[in-house]
């Protein structure tokens, strides 16, 4: 090729290898300059595929003109004869050969600046590794040079889908040009032996959407290494790996093969800890944004990583002091949390103020301001320094319970990696860490960034807190025992430390919070009596609690000597001293609004040790929802019922009654009410209160059967719909019994014991001679009839997990798990052949039967999802929603979302504010 002639281009020198072909330096003999021309090989010449890759690397190429891009300058054709024997005789034909040529790149290549490969594979080969890559200055001038160049191709829909060092060149008077758009390079069929994974020629295919792999192995985002279609995020993967490998002077994904070098982008992290020591906050959140396995968390932009490294460049004041709280990641994968009325500047300085020295800083001036969400999922705390706020959102933008963080010194909040289905949060004592609630499981992550890690599996975890000796204090929902435990933040065996006291008519102990001794803990108990919440003080190694005040609500201790809680959704402090637990002077008024939920007592508000409080506004109206119909694909259909406060809901057998349990913020009376769905008509059924719950129809569909609490005691009564006076099932009244169900036939009810657990069946018509069915030491609840009524579903607990098991009934022999992972509240169509059930997450999970039609036992597909429901957290043991006999539409209750979200109403000095009010 050397010498040759390709138009009015003359080859006078090999450069290398380039995508699809090898490249040669020539000289223009009519505009007298040096080019670069790639030729694609003559082997390829009839390869039709191949030749049409290479045109359109040639349009995609000509349609760019940015000094950050390798220009082109045209395309050449030219041909030679082939197949001539050496006497000049035989058969002569012509192939046709193709070049492109572009602008010449004087200078050495990225990969040559970081090490070259021959130096990086002797070092991987001695075991040792670059401790460092490009000097910091240098390397991030080269990156946000790279970006400028991805940002013009992807504003004109050109993905590079190739990107790593050796298509890089870094000219000698620092000007980057990016090389091989639109293109990767194609592999040769005829290679074989082994290949250098990180820099192994380009897996080709016709086009990703026939399920192949294009890219370089080291450098593909993971979407990309698995053969799905790709977009511009799989360029701003590479860019985040590239970038690593400038400050690290290694790779962040490597291996021996191709196959091998797949499963670390597949499966691995990146070395964190390779990272040089003080790098700045902007470019260690770039790279974690950049390097998200999951696209949809990926940096959508690579405008904002050229924002980003001009803010490490050319640090404003701003982002210094921000420095201070962790790094959030780039701005494209935050959302517009707007600071009301307030500029950033007055912010810095209040929270300034605020953490002076008390006599620099006497009563120092109220700051209020709103940071908007997108959804009001009751979950916020402020982390005990006051430098950051958490909170759970969800919604289109957010994905379904996510905790995000948003720094006070900031105007950005930003997700936290690793939270998804979180239902609840809490800060570690230093506020270096989150814990959060989800799937069954107490978890743990650092504000910082890495993997979550799981304290403990925990089920219906009701709120916890987080005590300076690394202890974690936490409760559990009614349904899973209602009492307290202790767990270390390390991960173990949690420890019970208090349980509900039934002569109190108490059913669970929720919403602890820390008081300064690290020792004490606030907690609410929660009892069947309208009125008797009360709030006490409980200790970690187990001693006597001590009631402090009744209350409707949770409440906090806040510096200095502060009790805050809530009336009627008004926010109240009163003087009270931590040490001797005495309430003292009058309560004073601090905000009104603010979210309560009456079910439970939850309180949407936070306070710091140092004056910063946060809380829900919208007085517990987001607790309000809807009875909506689903069909199988998850598509609302239309609601039944007016907004209320539903808890419960049991679809009648005739399929024409919903019976509800509801509930009043100001009254927080429950009881049950029936509606009519032929006419949207709900009618209370007398008598009932805040004590009845777990509602069942008989197989005549116009009589209920529910629990009822009397005299401290769990008992079962039945009542026809139209009448006033209900009889009690049972005339015994030694054990608390927990209703179930009632068999289609009306012969058999179901029953269980919360503690111990024990699983009880019994004919109507012999009421005294319950026959136990199962005995366990985990935790039964939602036992349901099979219509047929030959097999029982139930949940239970396993370590703490749930899961649904399937059992034949009376025998109780054949047993069969039916969710592979976690499950509740199941529920059977109406034939038998198909059970639903919920996950812990809110999907709507469905597994068909198939019967043996010589033993008559059962066995089960593998669960598939339907939907996601908009039960953001399912509740052990309360029926949130129906089937119909045919399997075809769903009941569920549906929270209301009108307009935007309720803001989080922020306050720092909010004890001025309480002072001057």
């Amino acid at each position: 090729m050397i010498g040759r002639t390709i138009g009015s281009y003359e080859v006078v020198a090999k450069l290398g290898e380039g995508g699809m072909g090898e490249v040669y330096r020539a000289r223009d003999t009519k505009l007298n300059r040096d080019v670069a021309i790639k030729v694609l090989p003559e082997a390829f010449a009839l390869d039709a595929d191949r030749l049409a890759r290479f045109t359109r690397e040639a349009q995609v190429l000509a349609s760019l003109n940015h000094p950050n891009i390798a220009g082109i300058y045209g395309i050449e054709e030219t041909t030679s004869e082939v197949g001539r024997g050496v006497s000049g005789a035989g058969p002569t034909s012509e192939v046709v050969s193709r070049a492109l040529v572009m602008e010449l790149v004087e200078g050495q290549d990225l990969s040559e600046m970081i090490g070259g490969l021959e130096t990086q594979a002797a070092l991987r080969t001695s075991g040792a590794q670059r401790t460092s890559g490009i000097p910091l200055d240098d390397a991030l001038k080269i990156a946000r040079q790279i970006a400028d160049a991805l940002e013009a191709a992807h504003e004109q829909g050109i993905i590079h889908r190739d990107l790593k060092p050796q298509n890089i060149k870094v000219r000698p008077d620092g000007t980057v040009k990016v090389l091989d758009f639109g293109l990767a390079k194609a592999m040769d069929s005829g290679t074989s032996g082994p290949q250098d994974s990180n820099n192994s020629p380009t897996l080709t295919a016709r086009a990703t959407q026939m399920g192949m792999i294009i890219g370089t192995a080291a450098y593909m985002a993971p979407e990309q290494a698995r053969g799905k279609p790709v977009d511009r995020r799989a360029d701003i993967w590479a860019f985040g790996v590239v970038l690593y490998e400038m400050l690290t002077g290694r790779r962040a994904f490597h291996g021996e093969d191709i196959s091998i070098t797949l499963a670390s982008v597949l499966k691995e992290d990146v070395s964190w800890d390779s990272l040089p020591a003080g790098l700045p906050v902007p470019i260690v959140r770039l790279l974690r944004r950049c390097l998200e396995k999951d696209p949809k968390r990926r940096l959508s932009s690579i405008g904002d990583a050229r924002i980003e490294i001009d803010d490490a460049l050319h640090p404003s004041s701003v982002e210094a002091t921000a420095q201070a709280a962790p790094a959030p990641p780039a701005r494209s994968a935050r959302l517009p949390w707007i600071l009301a009325g307030l500029t950033s500047v007055l912010l810095l300085v209040t929270l300034g103020a605020m953490w002076m020295p008390e006599e620099q800083a006497t009563r120092p001036p109220v700051v209020e301001f709103t940071v908007a969400t997108e959804s009001s999922v009751p979950a916020l705390e402020v982390s005990p320094d006051g430098r950051m706020l958490a909170f759970i959102n969800r919604g289109p933008n957010a994905g379904a319970g996510v905790v995000w963080i948003r720094p006070l010194a900031a105007r950005d909040a930003y997700p936290v990696a690793g939270t998804e289905g979180a239902t609840g949060v809490f800060w570690s004592h230093d506020s270096q860490s989150l814990g959060f609630m989800a799937s069954g499981k107490l978890q743990r992550v650092a504000v910082s960034g890495g993997p979550a890690q799981t304290i403990a599996e925990v089920l219906m975890a009701t709120g916890a807190a987080w005590a300076p000796d690394n202890t974690i204090v936490f409760g559990t929902g009614p349904g899973a025992g209602g009492r307290m435990y202790r767990v270390n933040a390390v991960g173990g065996v949690p420890t019970e430390i208090a349980k509900p006291d039934p002569e109190k008519n108490e059913t669970a102990y929720l919403w602890p919070s820390m008081l300064p001794d690290g020792r004490r803990f606030i907690y609410m108990a929660q009892t069947t009596a309208a009125g008797e919440r009360a709030v006490y003080v409980g200790s970690l190694d187990g001693g006597a609690p001590v009631r402090l005040m009744l209350s409707e609500s949770q409440a906090r201790y806040a510096a200095p000597g502060r009790l805050l809680f809530t009336r009627a959704s008004t926010l109240f402090a009163q003087a009270f001293d931590p040490d001797t637990l005495a309430l003292t002077g009058e309560a004073v008024r601090v905000a009104d609004g603010v979210d309560v939920r009456a079910n439970n007592g939850r309180a949407v508000f936070s306070v710091s040790t140092n004056g910063v409080l946060a809380y829900r506004s919208g007085g517990g109206v987001n607790s309000r929802s809807r009875l909506t119909w689903f069909d199988r694909a998850g598509k609302r259909l239309d609601s039944v019922a007016d907004p209320a406060e539903h808890y419960q809901i049991r679809l009648s057998p005739d399929g024409k009654r919903v019976v509800l349990s509801l509930g009043g913020l100001a009254s927080q009376l429950y009881g049950l009410s029936v509606l009519d769905l032929a006419n949207g008509v709900t009618s209370k059924l007398q008598g009932t209160n805040s004590t009845v719950g777990d509602p069942v129809w008989l197989p005549d569909s116009v009589t209920l059967a529910y629990g009822a609490t009397q005299d401290g005691r769990r008992q079962i009564y039945r009542q026809n719909i139209g009448q006033s006076a209900a009889t009690q099932v049972f005339a015994s009244a030694d054990h608390p019994k927990w209703l179930d169900d009632w068999s289609a036939d009306g012969a058999y009810m179901l029953f269980h014991l919360p503690r111990p657990s024990k699983l009880f069946a019994v004919k109507v018509s012999e009421p005294t001679k319950p026959l136990l069915i199962l005995d366990t030491t985990e935790t039964i609840d939602g036992a349901h009839f099979s219509p047929d009524g030959k097999w029982v579903a139930y949940q239970i607990t396993e370590n703490g997990t749930y899961q649904v098991w399937v059992a034949s009934f009376p025998a109780f022999d054949q047993r069969r798990r039916v969710s592979p992972r976690d499950g509740i509240q199941p529920f059977w169509r109406g034939d038998s052949n198909e059970l639903f059930y919920l996950t812990p997450d809110g999907k709507l999970m469905s597994a068909r039967v198939t019967r043996d039609g010589t033993t008559g036992g059962l066995s089960f597909s593998a669960p598939a999802e339907l939907f996601q429901s908009p039960i953001v957290a399912p509740v052990l043991g309360v029926d949130q929603y129906a089937v119909t006999k045919d399997g075809q539409r769903f009941l569920f209750i549906d929270p209301v979302t009108t307009g935007a979200s309720p803001p989080i109403a922020v306050v720092v000095n909010w004890t001025s504010l309480a002072i001057q009010k």
